[in-house]
């Protein structure tokens, strides 16, 4: 079905967007693979840190952006980053599902959600102060959607992918350690039986490569930045059950026990316990000013 989205845009002005185009079959797997498991990974997933919209902002020259655009959002947990620093946040995602849990979770006024592409969002053009992928460009056909990101930004708006870590430093390294065997062994086995081989995804360490050949950016930088959230025993099996390849496994029928997720659960819960205890987490961000 084709519709047309009315939304208004910072400057009072009534903008339309795009008619919807259908998800090709190339991009259908990823949304599979992420199928069934909203309320887990918006529970368990770690958030933006506040250090992110601090080092966009000031690449971007503005405090306070009229508008930022969340694309490949998921359940919002990016997007919400957003809400107190931003006149308006937009969220796009092509999994209905993530996006129904998105909207459950918002509830500032100024944070929408509309179903899109990494390559065609349908939003209006030139009008974004900053353009963010969070954990997600990987999953992202990389010409086009390079394309579609600066076609959204404003002359010296920000285009920004980030990644968390797949691993973070828990309190204990024991629990890291089985956090570790237990995302590989996962990885094995998904290989193993081809269960997500027709998820096409592109290599996270070609994204500046990328970036620099598009010619679309007057200047690029590549960084690190630290974040500190809180976790305990029950958050790092939250975070294994929001793991793609865990999920996907067990959608084939694997068994916890197969898996390796029965003893995870249980040595990890006496590892860590119930006390909440800081996490540490290392962000990989690519920046390109428009």
């Amino acid at each position: 079905a084709r519709f047309w989205y009315s939304l208004k845009m910072a400057g009072d002005s009534e903008r339309l967007m795009a008619p919807r185009t259908p998800l090709r079959s190339s991009v259908l797997p990823s949304v599979e693979r992420f199928a069934g498991f909203a309320d887990t990974y918006d529970e368990y997933r770690p958030a933006a840190p506040d250090v992110l919209g601090d080092i966009l902002c000031r690449y971007a020259k503005t405090a306070t952006p009229s508008l930022v655009v969340d694309i490949g959002c998921g359940t919002g947990v990016s997007t919400r980053h957003w809400a107190d620093r931003a006149g308006r946040v937009i969220g796009v995602d092509p999994s209905a599902e993530m996006l129904e849990k998105a909207k459950e979770r918002t509830g500032a006024g100024n944070v929408h959600y509309v179903a899109g592409l990494g390559e065609r969002t349908g939003l209006a053009g030139g009008l974004a102060d900053i353009v963010v992928y969070s954990n997600c460009l990987h999953w992202m056909e990389p010409e086009p959607t390079l394309a579609e990101g600066v076609r959204l930004l404003r002359t010296g708006g920000v285009f920004a992918a980030f990644y968390h870590d797949q691993y973070p430093m828990t309190s204990a390294w024991e629990a890291d350690r089985m956090y570790r065997a237990l995302r590989e062994r996962a990885i094995f086995l998904d290989a193993e039986r081809g269960i997500t081989a027709s998820a096409r995804k592109w290599d996270r360490a070609d994204h500046q490569p990328r970036m620099q050949a598009s010619g679309c950016f007057r200047h690029l930088r590549e960084l690190s930045v630290h974040h500190v959230e809180e976790g305990n025993a029950e958050r790092l099996i939250g975070l294994a059950m929001s793991d793609g390849f865990v999920r996907g496994l067990m959608k084939a029928g694997v068994g916890e026990d197969e898996l390796g997720l029965s003893r995870f659960r249980s040595e990890a819960s006496g590892i860590l316990g119930e006390k909440p205890q800081p996490w540490f987490w290392t962000i990989s961000l690519w920046i390109g000013v428009a």
